[in-house]
């Protein structure tokens, strides 16, 4: 449930650490790591994707499509209710051009801390009316 997923996602940040800019800390340009999707700190689309796959690029993994593509469906779940529960607590969209109003717009907005994307993922797991 996406409710579960946030949860994993926390656990994820508090023991591999929170990264803003991209998918996990190390991540070459127009590339990947193999260890730093992993095990690298991430931001919180990154938690979500490694709290589902293992890793945060799906695509390096033995999974069949399908799986990979239930995978990317929990994702878009758990954002979706988190990308709602943000906007509700703030009162705004985070982010600019493409990343306006995104979870991602908020996670890589320079105010933003740790702390805050933890409790807005909380927040995500617990308002079954997001």
């Amino acid at each position: 449930t996406p409710e579960e997923l946030l949860g994993k996602g926390i656990e994820v940040i508090e023991r591999d650490g929170w990264y803003q800019g991209d998918l996990y800390e190390g991540r070459p340009p127009g590339g990947v790591s193999v260890v730093a999707a992993a095990t690298a700190p991430v931001c919180a689309m990154g938690s979500l994707w490694r709290a589902v796959a293992g890793t945060c690029d799906a695509e390096m993994t033995e999974a069949t499509q399908g799986q990979r593509q239930v995978w990317a469906a929990s994702v878009t779940d758990a954002s979706e209710r988190l990308r709602l529960t943000i906007l509700n607590a703030t009162g705004r969209l985070w982010g600019e051009g493409a990343y306006e109003g995104t979870v991602a717009g908020f996670n890589d907005d320079p105010a933003t801390t740790k702390e805050d994307v933890i409790l807005m993922m909380k927040r995500a797991a617990h308002d079954h009316s997001a």
